[in-house]
Order: C-alpha cells, then structure tokens, then sequence
C-alpha cells in the first residue's frame, strides 16, 4: 500500500524548487511567465523535477535549470540571453568578482522590460558584451 504523503512531498518539493529559482533566475522566470504562461511554465519546472534530482544549493538548481533550459529549447525570444544574464549575475554574486558575458540583444532592453514585468517590444540586436556585478540582493 502505497502512503498518500508521497505525493503530497512530491509536490511540496516541486513547489519548494520553483521557488528556489525564481529567487535565483529571476529574469528567465519572469521571461518564461509572461511567455509560457503559468501552465506552460508548469509543465516546463514540471519536465525538469521529474529529469533532474534536486540540488542542495539553490545556486547549484538554478545551473542546472539552465542546463535544462538550454537543452529543452522552449520556444521562449530572448532566452538565451536572458539566461545569459541571470547566471553572469549569479557567478558575480557567488564569485564576489565582476563577470562579462556576450549577448545578442541589448542587454538594458531586456532587463528593463523584465524588470517592469513586460516583455521587451523589438529591443536592439548585435554583438554586446556586459559586465556584471553583485547587487548585493540575496541569492
């Protein structure tokens, strides 16, 4: 007999995840939210838990996201670099050193849009390269 707990855990630890990387991915997650929409992105988190254990760290989740993310290939604009953005962001954070990454869009379009909870209208394309640094939020 199979406990009914089980998939309540199961489902705590989904949640528990998602959590976890909105708080570390912050503008991947929003671009998929206002791309996929809540059940697409559910189906997405949902993917991933199901392929992936879970990490100890979140910062160790939110690479592993990513990994998934890139492979998965949800058809999401700007993912990429977005992606891009969110992991130089978190190796500045966990580096405590300044770290540059190269996109294919204007990286203040993207993170203004986002920042703002929009997607970005025809944001500028070509070769840019940013240099990040902590913000000093948490990670």
């Amino acid at each position: 007999m199979t406990d009914p707990a089980i998939g309540l855990l199961r489902d705590l630890v989904a949640e528990f995840r998602g959590s976890a990387l909105t708080g570390t991915l912050r503008y991947t997650m929003r671009l998929l939210f206002l791309t996929l929409g809540p059940v697409g992105i559910g189906e997405l988190l949902s993917g991933y838990t199901r392929s992936c254990p879970p990490r100890l760290f979140s910062s160790e989740e939110a690479f592993a996201f990513a990994d998934h993310l890139l492979e998965a290939r949800p058809p999401v604009p700007w993912l990429t670099d977005v992606v891009q953005l969110d992991l130089g962001l978190l190796r500045a954070r966990l580096d405590g050193s300044p770290c540059t990454v190269g996109l294919r869009t204007d990286p203040t379009a993207l993170l203004t849009d986002l920042g703002a909870g929009r997607l970005p209208v025809a944001p500028p394309h070509g070769h840019f390269r940013v240099r990040l640094i902590d913000d000093g939020a948490p990670a």
